[in-house]
């Protein structure tokens, strides 16, 4: 036929095109085992047996259902985007009655506490919530935050200095710890 996809710049678009789409699906379907890491799904335990801070979680590993138990569980919600998205729990053993042990991979939340842990993971409400949940001694957490959602409900002055005065383009670096991109400015509303 003749044609050449380096010359022909309809071909090479076509050609750069389903370049771009196979890496697109690379991204959004690859999935990379990590030990010790288990993807489930996220429901209240109502029986009230579970205290604040506990979970039971049973996960199918090698064909044999398995309990994740333990102290110092880091439980988060995808996509963490603040510290407080990630919260450290108690995992117990799951009580013996058959219908404990019939939830396989998911994860089972307490309904005692001041505020329920899933909404403290970047606000989840066990809609069918998937979450993350690691044994991995690597991902321990330096800072315990505070979830997002809660700190819209403390009062001003608490987390952060009250300045009395405009802030200004130094707040936001110095408060950062990153370089100003630039642009960023403060401008009381007129």
């Amino acid at each position: 036929m003749g044609l050449d996809f380096a010359q022909d710049g309809f071909l090479r678009d076509v050609l750069e095109l389903s370049v771009l789409q196979e890496l697109r699906q690379l991204k959004h379907k690859t999935r990379i085992p990590v030990e010790k890491v288990w993807h489930v799904y996220g429901v209240m335990y109502e029986t009230g047996i579970l205290k604040e801070g506990q979970i039971f979680c049973t996960v199918v590993v090698d064909g044999r259902v398995e309990a994740i138990i333990g102290k110092g569980l880091l439980v988060a919600r995808s996509p963490a985007l603040h510290p407080g998205n990630v919260q450290i729990v108690e995992g117990i053993e799951p009580p013996a009655d058959p219908p404990s042990w019939q939830l396989h991979n998911c994860i089972c939340f307490s309904q005692h506490g001041a505020r329920d842990l899933p909404s403290q993971l970047g606000g989840g409400d066990l809609d069918g919530m998937l979450c993350h949940i690691s044994t991995f001694a690597y991902f321990v957490l330096q800072i315990i935050g505070l979830s997002t959602s809660l700190l819209t409900l403390l009062p001003r002055g608490l987390l952060l200095p009250d300045l009395r005065r405009e802030s200004s383009r130094q707040d936001l670096v110095s408060s950062s710890g990153l370089p100003s991109r630039g642009g960023i400015e403060h401008r009381p509303a007129t």
